[in-house]
């Protein structure tokens, strides 16, 4: 067969289930292996190849033993799992075992290998240039710097049940997502471990791995897990031994994590497992790459700065994986105590309840007396720590002044050591206690009442204005009951 093209095959009398092929001398060598390929897949006979005074002897297999001409067909559910990427044949070179595709991200050419088609095919013959192939990209130890094809399958060699297969990426990706949908968390971590592809780096692996859909899938289920659940999937070690580059886009300390992406999927407290965020993202810039890998469809820029609303998320961050890692440990010129996504931050500590460091609580007060900190939470802070509560008196509302007071009647060691370390507040606490009262009488008439406490002063009753005194009189006897301590010049002649 083929003679006419250089191949002469030739019979074995010793053996005849063998045959002797002579390849003529005037081919080239490329042109004798490619001959001697077709004839030997077509044969069911040992074949001796004779070509440029090489002889070949190559046994063929036994029929049980051989793979068919499209090799064996691996399910679509597996194929769909491994292989992210659809690519076009662009061109072969079917004598050497190679070819380049192109797919729909990239502009360059990717090489692929006969050796790294699933389906076990040792040569291109069900394979031509346009032909759409699944595959995965990464790179060889050959060519480490170099991105190529690691595993393909031709989009012919799977069953697609009845369905289109895809014609462009987006169809795959659109397959993928439902297979992805029902992997449990452990079985995406077994296939970001990519065990095939240690064994081809002896070990070895780079972190190259690509799979959007993967990284996107296994983001997704992560961002559901509560901060415990989310501990306990040691996420430390599992990035370390993931072989695909989308572990960058969930790890803080890299370069190539999306700022934006980690604070719209998980929560601070979520984030505080995850690692610790970079100080830098609170600046006016950020010099983060702006190729970063990204999981979400979002278009975002990690170059830009960010609003308050985030920077407090950044902020809330921090001090929620300091509290739980060192919480009596130095701050690193966090605590500025000036922002005012810092003073959001700090109210959302005091929602989460969470006991705060006296650090914390230092640096919440002093936002407090500059007026960063709302009302409602400097009482909460004055609940969680009473030595603040001298400090903030002034601040509080009525109701934690009287729970203030009431604490210190119970327990005044905190009261005490605050007016020691600052006197000045004992003046101001007894301000803000005092009920000073002033009657304007002769003795016999009361035609004026008013009182003062703190910055209010109220007038009770004036006679040239008809208002009543004995209603007068009673608001006046509210106030002095609730009162710690009442001044007033006019006080001793108050009838009883």
């Amino acid at each position: 067969m083929d003679s006419g093209r250089g191949l002469i095959p030739r019979s074995n009398t010793a053996s005849p289930n063998r045959t002797v092929v002579v390849v003529e001398p005037s081919l080239g060598k490329n042109q004798h292996v490619a001959l001697f390929l077709r004839h030997l897949h077509a044969s069911n006979h040992a074949t001796c190849l004779v070509a440029c005074g090489i002889h070949m002897n190559l046994q063929k297999l036994p029929p049980t033993a051989a793979r068919t001409e499209r090799g064996d067909q691996p399910p679509l559910s597996a194929a769909l799992l491994k292989l992210p990427f659809l690519i076009t044949v662009e061109r072969l070179v079917e004598d050497r075992g190679f070819g380049f595709a192109t797919c729909e991200f990239t502009k360059d050419e990717l090489f692929f290998h006969i050796s790294a088609d699933l389906t076990g095919r040792r040569d291109f013959l069900k394979v031509a240039a346009g032909d759409l192939l699944l595959c995965q990209i990464g790179s060889r130890p050959k060519e480490p710097d170099r991105q190529c094809v690691v595993q393909w399958l031709g989009c012919a060699d799977l069953n697609w049940n009845d369905q289109e297969p895809p014609k462009c990426q987006s169809d795959l990706d659109a397959f993928r997502r439902e297979a992805l949908h029902n992997r449990t968390l452990n079985q995406l971590h077994q296939q970001m471990d990519a065990s095939w592809y240690v064994k081809q780096w002896a070990g070895e692996p780079p972190a190259d791995l690509r799979d959007p859909i993967l990284g996107e899938t296994w983001i997704q289920q992560l961002s559901r897990l509560d901060p415990l659940a989310l501990e306990k999937t040691l996420l430390g070690d599992r990035l370390n031994t993931c072989c695909f580059d989308f572990r960058e886009s969930i790890d803080p300390a890299s370069p190539r994590c999306s700022v934006i992406d980690l604070l719209t999927t998980f929560s601070p407290a979520q984030l505080a497992v995850l690692g610790q965020p970079q100080k830098n993202w609170l600046g006016p810039s950020l010099s983060q790459d702006r190729q970063a890998v990204r999981f979400s469809l979002q278009a975002d820029s990690n170059s830009r700065e960010f609003d308050d609303d985030q920077k407090a998320t950044i902020f809330e961050w921090f001090l929620l994986r300091h509290i739980a890692s060192d919480p009596e440990d130095g701050f690193d010129g966090w605590l500025q105590g000036i922002h005012p996504y810092e003073a959001i931050a700090a109210q959302r500590l005091l929602d989460h309840g969470v006991p705060l460091p006296a650090a914390i609580r230092q640096w919440i007060a002093a936002m407090a007396v500059i007026g960063l900190i709302t009302q409602p939470y400097v009482d909460r802070l004055a609940i969680q720590d009473p030595s603040t509560a001298a400090q903030l008196f002034r601040m509080l509302s009525a109701d934690g002044q009287r729970k203030a007071l009431a604490d210190w009647t119970q327990n005044s060691e905190h009261l005490i050591k605050t007016l020691e370390r600052q006197t000045d507040l004992v003046g101001e606490i007894a301000l803000r206690c005092a009920l000073a009262v002033d009657l304007e009488t002769d003795g016999e008439r009361i035609w004026e009442i008013g009182c003062a406490s703190g910055d209010v002063a109220t007038r009770l009753h004036d006679e040239a204005q008809g208002t009543d005194i004995t209603t007068a009189l009673a608001d006046l006897g509210a106030r002095m009951q609730k009162a710690s301590l009442i001044v007033g010049h006019n006080i001793l002649v108050f009838p009883t």
